[in-house]
């Protein structure tokens, strides 16, 4: 048996991760959280052993003991400050580039009109999802954001996500080889880099350009852009205030913190791409997803308000990490409030019993780093 290896699973070890989804699938791999491997799981878990870096060692053979951090309070990390820019940013779209390692990857900025240049902006970064384009979610996704950046003097940040080479076989149906997604969990699609050091990267890109505030970074997406979202609030809980996922949830696993990180869901009950059940050998359900988020923001029971067709469930969070989850019984693979275009003719059913969108930005509006 090897309890050191699912220690350092539960501790974020990429590699020992990895490892074990290829041996149980990414779903049982994430009960371990809850609930320890069977005997005869922890004798293939150590194969898994020689991974650690220390994997010379003797492998102990008693259980092994799991402590939960303590929940603390965030220190954000400060970013540079141009207050005001030497030269203001042009209000409207525009591409940028970044150096990230050896990699040059790209996003879209929207400046608001009007943006006063000399007061800190909040940033909200949406990411698009599997297969998609930052220009999809920036210009023909028709999710209103622009109007509210525009009335409220925030930035956005429409990442682009590039095509991973998949390194990990068990991912491999999840990523659908040749797309552009987002590399979650730390890089388990393709070890050779990190989305997270590229929404860093972008941020200090941003904090040599304008007057940004360090503690109102927020992270919202849809499908795949949602998993991204999810895997933000595991990793960079001190970075991003708040996050928003869209029609895509995943539990957190290895986070190196336990800092309450406020979080909004949205889900459709008739989803096919991403169903609200979950799916064997990649995640739970998205009731256990979000029951497993709560815990770890440090809440109790929930109750729920009904608008319409879709459920509100809002959980009790006296750490501050406040949580909720909208599910649409009536709607599918969809952005709630979205008013279809000609491209989403044969789309499925889009709930209008809400605007995602106002609620998001309502609920970004709440929360900061501060």
């Amino acid at each position: 048996m090897s309890p050191q290896v699912l220690q350092a699973a539960l501790g974020g070890n990429q590699a020992v991760i990895d490892c074990l989804v290829g041996l149980f699938g990414l779903v049982r791999v994430l009960e371990f959280k809850g609930s320890l491997p069977t005997s005869g799981e922890m004798d293939q878990i150590g194969g898994c052993f020689p991974l650690l870096t220390d994997g010379t060692a003797a492998a102990p053979t008693t259980a092994p003991t799991i402590t939960a951090p303590t929940i603390t309070a965030p220190s954000v990390a400060l970013l540079p400050i141009t207050c005001p820019p030497d030269e203001p940013l042009q209000a409207g779209l525009s591409e940028r580039t970044v150096e990230v390692g050896d990699r040059v990857r790209e996003y879209l900025l929207y400046v608001p009109l009007g943006h006063d240049p000399s007061e800190p902006a909040p940033v909200v970064f949406i990411a698009h999802g599997r297969g998609g384009t930052a220009e999809g979610s920036a210009t023909t996704k028709n999710y209103g954001w622009n109007a509210l950046a525009d009335r409220d003097g925030w930035f956005l940040v429409y990442p682009q996500a590039v095509i991973p080479n998949i390194t990990n076989p068990a991912m491999a149906a999840l990523a659908q080889t040749g797309v552009n997604n987002w590399n979650i969990y730390g890089g388990i699609l393709d070890s050779s880099y990190s989305d997270h050091d590229f929404f860093a990267a972008v941020r200090e890109d941003l904090a040599t350009l304008t007057c940004i505030n360090p503690a109102r970074n927020y992270f919202t997406g849809m499908s795949g852009g949602g998993y991204m979202s999810t895997d933000v609030a595991c990793r960079l809980a001190v970075e991003f205030a708040a996050v928003a996922p869209v029609a895509g949830i995943i539990p957190p696993m290895g986070c190196p913190t336990l800092v309450p990180v406020p979080m909004t869901g949205f889900y459709g009950l008739l989803d096919e791409t991403n169903p609200y059940e979950g799916e064997a050998g990649f995640r739970p359900s998205v009731d256990e997803a979000m029951s497993q988020w709560a815990d770890r923001n440090g809440c109790g029971d929930y109750s729920e308000t009904t608008i319409g067709m879709t459920t509100r469930l809002e959980w009790d969070c006296p750490s501050g990490g406040e949580t909720v989850l909208y599910v649409a019984a009536d709607a599918g693979h969809t952005w709630p409030g979205r008013q279809p275009t000609p491209e989403s003719a044969t789309e499925e059913v889009i709930s209008q019993d809400i605007s995602a969108t106002e609620v998001i930005w309502e609920f970004f509006a709440r929360h900061s780093r501060d």
